[in-house]
């Protein structure tokens, strides 16, 4: 825990030039680490536009792999991985986007399912 003894903290001065050293001792390792593992919305929201946008990246792969008469089995294998591990928004427009690009990609999958069907 944080603290600063009482009889410094009348006098700002002693504690800056102590340095805080004597302050710092009684902050744990673990409670800094916890700290750190807050999955603060601001924080997950970030995570979500980044995997969104590896999504989007990854659709247009998809297309290129396509029109270059590839089959794109690989690409439908990474786009089923990133569509297993989608983190959920917390912003609500973030959300709709990140549901919108995961439904195009539902689509694309079950598309190809259904070419691939005798």
């Amino acid at each position: 825990m944080f603290a600063i003894p009482m009889d410094a903290a009348d006098n700002p001065a002693e504690v800056h030039a102590a340095g805080g050293a004597a302050c710092m001792t009684d902050v744990s390792l673990a409670s800094m680490l916890a700290l750190q593992e807050v999955d603060h919305p601001t924080e997950r929201d970030r995570r979500a536009r980044r995997h969104a946008d590896t999504m989007l990246d990854e659709l247009r792969a998809l297309q290129l792999s396509l029109l270059d008469g590839g089959d794109g089995a690989a690409g439908l294998q990474r786009l089923a991985v990133l569509m297993g591990s989608l983190p959920i928004a917390t912003h609500p427009g973030l959300r709709a986007a990140t549901a919108s690009v995961a439904l195009r990609i539902e689509l694309e999958l079950v598309r190809h399912a259904a070419e691939m069907k005798p």
